[in-house]
């Protein structure tokens, strides 16, 4: 079980995360990040759910995305997601295990704070409102 808390209006986000990884029974297992600071693309991105696909899809937006901000990746972040999940969930046996993936940042269109979130299996983008999730 992840926490993951956010506020977000259109000119800040504030977020706040736990950091225990349980193992698929529910138990304590080990410490992980899951948020991730994206200052070339002025973002964050956060994630619930299976241990290590957060880290997955960061390395792949990070060291090998060319987008120009949050709504360009978001552009691309569905056709992305859906395959890193299918490999992953097969290499780490996940089973019935679920991902979410949460963006928030600033647009490069508009300058105002912009947050999607992507669920698990299929990742159809969905535009979160102002407000506290």
């Amino acid at each position: 079980m992840s926490s993951l808390i956010f506020h977000a209006d259109r000119e800040q986000v504030l977020m706040a995360t736990d950091t225990l990884a349980t193992s698929t029974d529910g138990q304590p297992f080990k410490f992980t990040t899951k948020a991730f600071f994206i200052p070339h693309l002025r973002m964050l991105m956060a994630g619930t759910g299976l241990m290590g696909f957060l880290g997955r899809w960061f390395i792949q937006v990070n060291d090998w995305m060319l987008v120009k901000g949050i709504d360009n990746l978001n552009n691309h972040a569905p056709r992305y997601l859906s395959s890193i999940w299918q490999g992953y969930k097969e290499e780490v046996s996940a089973g019935e295990i679920s991902a979410t993936i949460y963006h928030c940042g600033f647009s490069e269109i508009d300058g105002l704070i912009h947050t999607y979130v992507y669920r698990a299996p299929h990742f159809l983008s969905e535009t979160l409102g102002c407000g506290l999730v």
